[in-house]
């Protein structure tokens, strides 16, 4: 019986789009009504999850920022934050920038929603409100960050991450992510990652690693993936994520959560 249902949202829940489709909210409300608990997780922070939630109505646990912000959407029950000491930041700000990539520094959005960059490396802006420019971004920050992050080619970004990931500063975990057009490379507290993440809400839930379902398309995805009773692939996930998987589903554009979670939860 699967009892939890662990949702990546981008490639997964979401396309490019940023909608649910109507057989996906429907499969949801479905598996809701036979007790099954639904965990939105996503390397998106709080502000911008929020808007997915509200449209299949969820106001459960949410695993943000790639496991750096653990909480409960409803009731602001916060399980953890793990932020990144400013020292460590700075340290990968200069790196990123030496590799000839532009970081942005998130604040932790339980608290505030900014997010820096350095003027002389710019970045795509999305939301002015919170994209803001730093200029003293390599020698000091405002406040201890929930993750860097940097967006682009993955021929860029892919060798950069793995370089970074053979060494990695104690006490921080590098990971890669993306969507349907950008990879995306991040820094984390080593406490993060959406497996960590999964762990503590499980537990919270009462939920043993055998009830659980995961379900994501990407790199950062597979830890928790491999990690489930029954981990799904997407149908346009990356080969790696497939190949770890325990069963493969259609791709978002064919409603596969929808068609996972009914083989899967509601069979029975």
């Amino acid at each position: 019986m699967i009892r939890a249902l662990f949702l990546d949202l981008d490639g997964t829940l979401v396309g490019a789009e940023n909608r649910v489709s109507a057989r996906v909210r429907r499969a949801l409300d479905r598996a809701r009504g036979v007790g099954c608990e639904i965990v939105l997780c996503t390397g998106r922070s709080r502000v911008s999850t929020e808007p997915v939630a509200e449209q299949i109505g969820f106001q459960g646990y949410a695993i943000m920022s790639n496991g750096a912000v653990v909480m409960h959407l409803g009731n602001r029950e916060v399980l953890c934050t793990n932020r990144l000491p400013i020292p460590t930041a700075l340290w990968y700000v200069r790196a990123l920038m030496e590799a000839g990539c532009a970081p942005q520094v998130y604040e932790d959005t339980l608290v505030g929603s900014r997010i820096l960059y350095h003027p002389g490396y710019p970045v795509e802006i999305h939301n002015r409100e919170r994209q803001r420019p730093w200029p003293e971004l390599a020698e000091t920050l405002p406040y201890e960050p929930i993750c860097i992050s940097s967006f682009g080619a993955e021929a860029l970004l892919r060798p950069v991450a793995e370089r970074l990931q053979q060494d990695p500063l104690p006490g921080t975990l590098v990971e890669q992510a993306g969507t349907h057009a950008v990879w995306c490379l991040e820094i984390h507290h080593h406490q993060s990652g959406k497996c960590n993440g999964l762990q503590r809400v499980a537990e919270r839930l009462g939920v043993r690693r055998e009830e659980v379902m995961a379900v994501g398309d990407h790199i950062n995805d597979l830890s928790m993936v491999r990690f489930a009773g029954l981990g799904v692939a997407m149908g346009n996930a990356l080969p790696e994520v497939q190949a770890a998987a325990d069963w493969v589903t259609a791709t978002q554009a064919q409603d596969g959560v929808a068609l996972a979670i009914e083989r899967f939860v509601l069979s029975g």
